[in-house]
């Protein structure tokens, strides 16, 4: 079991190390910008981030079924399967382009940001939701073929896709080789040309895996089992980026410093979360094959040892940020005012790495059980209930100010790692219909 985990999660464990190398590498590209330049990239990316949401959720439903069918043996419905998710997924993306390019001021405006970074967020906004049919066929390709055992296909595109986005970045944000220099438009340029050959080279590759009928497009039977899973999921996803959105409009009520901080400390954290995003995946697949095998006992396995692995990574990793967090965020260019908030931030989520590695991957082996409705009754219980409550009340309401938004943080995923973990421990999971 321990075998069967590291070799799904080595490949997915490098591709979050590929993301989030691209996201300290862009932030630190536009950090040369100004504070207003990061609190603006930082605030569209939120907002982009609510847009997908729905194909986030199609996704966990497609990983899900795919690992169901390829557990029982049932290969050519989990072909079907991918199909239809690759079909219905490239369809809802065009609709979602749709809504999201001409309404991208405005959706800057009712995220509180100020007008300097309305300005200055929208020329990048409107370019990335360019990316949205890129970022959505490369989720549920993605998918599809780690819930049928490979996570290495999607390490190797994201790999690719990344180094295009760090070269076309460097050269678009701040004009270097010989480029035009764009600023944080040249940063969402790079991004959808990235996204949008990582797509192509995903369509190709789970076409060749699962290959191409058009019959299975005429019984929607399978369309719905994914929409039953990948609807709490999408609802979940929602939740939590509306509960971070309102949590963004927290913090920077609070302060533009307060707001870059908070902004540099999440990307940093990246590299912590690398262990519980892989171990995650790794669950996911292999609870949802376990089950379709008709062994839970190995899925429960599968479920804790995942989770201890995940836990002594990311305590690990929590170590270093409250040991070296002022250099952290002077990697990223960032002043003394910014420094000094960024301090506390990476203290406080050093202390919260283990509750939040035990959320990230019993989550995920929930999903891969089809149990979306407990991960969705725990996003809006902590990321809405206690991240975005916590924050206003204390925050704004009784004048506590920036402390109380890491204050809510950490009660976030404590509450959620508490609900997930009484979930899985009590079984009911293996007994989810999908």
């Amino acid at each position: 079991m321990a075998r069967q985990l590291y070799g799904l999660a080595w490949p997915a464990f490098a591709e979050s190390a590929l993301q989030a190398l691209l996201g300290v590498v862009s932030m630190a590209l536009v950090g040369q910008l100004g504070t207003e330049a990061v609190a603006s990239v930082g605030l569209a990316n939120q907002i982009y981030f609510v847009t997908v949401t729905v194909m986030m959720g199609w996704s966990i439903g497609t990983t899900a079924l795919v690992a169901r069918q390829v557990g029982a043996g049932q290969k050519q419905t989990a072909a079907t399967v991918a199909m239809q998710s690759t079909v219905i997924g490239g369809a809802l993306s065009l609709v979602m382009l749709a809504g999201a390019y001409p309404s991208a001021h405005l959706a800057l405006v009712a995220a509180g940001a100020t007008p300097t970074v309305a300005a200055v967020g929208e020329p990048f906004l409107r370019i990335l939701s360019l990316s949205i049919p890129g970022m959505a066929l490369m989720l549920v390709c993605g998918a599809a073929l780690r819930g049928s055992g490979d996570t290495r296909s999607p390490m190797y595109v994201t790999a690719i896709a990344n180094g295009i986005n760090i070269v076309l970045a460097y050269a678009l944000v701040l004009g270097n080789l010989g480029a035009p220099a764009l600023g944080v438009a040249g940063a969402g340029l790079a991004i959808v040309i990235a996204r949008g050959i990582g797509a192509i080279l995903l369509l190709t590759i789970a076409a060749r895996r699962f290959g191409v009928r058009l019959d299975a497009l005429r019984d929607a039977t399978l369309a719905w089992r994914v929409a039953r899973i990948g609807g709490p999921a999408a609802a979940e996803q929602l939740a939590v980026q509306m509960g971070f959105l309102a949590f963004n409009l927290i913090a920077i009520r609070i302060g533009t410093a307060e707001f870059a901080a908070m902004q540099i400390a999440f990307n940093a954290a990246q590299v912590s979360q690398l262990a519980g995003q892989a171990f995650a995946t790794a669950a996911t697949t292999l609870v949802g094959q376990r089950l379709g095998a008709g062994r839970p006992d190995q899925a429960r396995t599968a479920g804790w040892l995942s989770t201890g692995m995940a836990v002594v990574w990311m305590t690990l990793m929590g170590l270093v940020f409250i040991a070296f967090g002022d250099q952290i965020f002077r990697l990223y260019g960032a002043d003394d005012l910014v420094r000094e908030r960024g301090r506390l931030a990476l203290l406080v989520m050093g202390i919260g790495q283990a509750p939040q590695a035990v959320s990230f991957v019993l989550s995920g082996a929930l999903r891969g059980a089809g149990d979306t409705r407990t991960t969705l009754v725990g996003g809006l219980i902590g990321t809405v209930g206690l991240r975005a409550g916590v924050a206003y009340g204390l925050g704004i309401v009784a004048g506590v100010g920036y402390p109380a938004i890491w204050l809510a943080w950490l009660a976030d995923w404590l509450t959620r790692s508490v609900i997930f973990a009484y979930r899985f421990r009590s079984g009911r999971w293996q007994k989810v219909r999908v």
